[in-house]
């Protein structure tokens, strides 16, 4: 009856969407860069590089948002929603180690996104959220909510950005199988399209870096950023965030966490960019007296071509200071990295991430040294069909200032893969497969428990609802 009574609001919302979809048209809106994961067919995006490309300057480098292609000019406002209803069987619904059966859920998303774009501002607004409900386990029946606002504002000196991402889910949003900024998904789903918000510094996120046990939880990251523009090739920004995630269920640490930094770009040519960062983050936890530090000085370099690729690498040196560690020294010198790709081409587009940081422990470590490579390629297979394959993997480590007895580490890796073709101009039909796998190992264990594993697939067939 569920099901039933689901497919029936998705022919209405599919209906009443027809006549935005014309109207969008008549009106010669576009949709976002086929970067989102196949938000645009080959053709449109051609047509769209074929106009001429921003000229740039170095505010595009600073340190509160990733590196990308950037926007092929002739983009349009729009407003666009999307309906996704999927079926999932899950080998692994409760999330613990051990064996179990497939077990069968029904979700429905919705989405609504919007953004507008003006001589010298974009705002984009982007809103997810919808159900999942158990065909055998109504406890784990859950509802899930997503939203963000980006809002930037070039001027001829000074510059502005504004940043917010929250959720709100029932498991970890790394490798999540149904959603997430960072889904296993892609780096974006609920619906046909990726979403055209752009992509936060990953050092400033408070969302999880790997994989937790099933539990309710609040995360939300608000990232500010001023740039000031002293001659045509330099420039300068100042930037803050905040960040926490707290869980609605017991077993799970509540963690906030905050930064503050300045740095310096410098353009060398229309395509190179150079800059140098400073950075002070503080870290605080529930249940845990004392907070921690980290003081962090890193130089990166970007090459990009307008529209096309975007690839930028840096690092540095960190220094963490413990007012009152558990053990070992009060401060650690350790080093963080960066290293992204931004590749759009005529039918797809493929991104690589890696990043090396300090991160908040994903409500289960008091604080950790994660490393983490994720991968993002799409692309259309003829008119109709559309194919896209995004793996990621990340190593975390306890820190031994925070850490009683042995410490701990976790090795996570996801993997999915999504296959779907369009009927129409209105809908589109789906397949995916999930794989995810962690494990976690104590060190100096003598009890014969030092190491488990954990193991899941995710198997899905769905509809999408949308205008084109």
């Amino acid at each position: 009856m569920h099901l039933r009574t689901v497919i029936r609001i998705a022919v209405v919302v599919a209906l009443l969407g027809l006549p935005v979809a014309s109207a969008g048209q008549q009106a010669g809106e576009q949709q976002p860069a086929v970067g989102a994961v196949g938000a645009q067919d080959a053709q449109g995006q051609q047509q769209d590089q074929s106009q001429a490309q921003p000229k740039g300057d170095a505010r595009d480098f600073s340190s509160g948002q990733t590196f990308s292609a950037g926007v092929p000019g002739g983009m349009r406002s729009y407003v666009m929603p999307s309906l996704q209803i999927f079926e999932t069987a899950d080998s692994n619904f409760s999330l613990l180690d051990g064996t179990q059966r497939f077990q069968a859920v029904t979700s429905a998303v919705g989405r609504l996104t919007l953004q507008q774009f003006k001589r010298r501002s974009t705002t984009t607004v982007d809103y997810m959220g919808g159900g999942q409900i158990y065909a055998n386990h109504s406890e784990l029946n859950a509802t899930i909510h997503q939203f963000g606002i980006s809002h930037s504002y070039q001027g001829r000196q000074w510059g502005f950005t504004f940043d917010d991402q929250g959720s709100y889910l029932p498991e970890s949003t790394f490798g999540y199988g149904g959603f997430g900024w960072s889904g296993s998904l892609g780096p974006s789903v609920g619906g046909a399209y990726g979403t055209p918000l752009p992509t936060l510094n990953p050092a400033f996120s408070s969302n999880s870096s790997f994989l937790t046990g099933r539990g309710s939880r609040v995360a939300n990251t608000t990232m500010v950023q001023g740039q000031y523009l002293i001659n045509r090739r330099s420039s300068i920004n100042f930037s803050g965030s905040l960040g926490f995630i707290h869980f609605l269920d017991p077993g799970f640490v509540d963690s906030k966490n905050a930064y503050f930094g300045t740095g310096y770009s410098r353009q060398f040519s229309h395509k190179d960019y150079m800059g140098i960062n400073y950075s002070y983050g503080l870290y605080r936890f529930k249940n845990l007296g004392a907070p921690f530090e980290t003081h962090m000085v890193y130089v990166s370099y970007g090459h990009r071509i307008s529209g096309r690729v975007a690839t930028d690498f840096g690092g540095g040196p960190e220094i963490n200071v413990f007012s009152n560690p558990i053990s070992g020294s009060s401060n650690a010198v350790s080093w963080v990295a960066h290293a992204s790709l931004d590749n759009r081409f005529r039918h797809g587009a493929l991104g690589l991430n890696y990043n090396r940081r300090t991160s908040p422990g994903a409500g289960v470590l008091f604080g950790a040294k994660t490393d983490s490579f994720s991968i993002g390629l799409s692309s259309r297979l003829g008119r109709q069909w559309l194919a896209s394959l995004t793996p990621g993997y990340s190593h975390n480590r306890s820190l031994p200032q925070t850490t009683a007895g042995a410490s701990r580490s976790f090795d996570a890796f996801y993997s999915n893969a999504r296959l779907s073709r369009d009927f129409g101009r209105y809908a589109s039909f789906f397949i995916s497969y999930t794989y995810q796998t962690q494990r976690e190992e104590l060190s100096a264990c003598t009890s014969g428990n030092c190491r488990t594993t954990f193991l899941r697939h995710i198997v899905g067939v769905g509809f999408d609802f949308h205008p084109r």
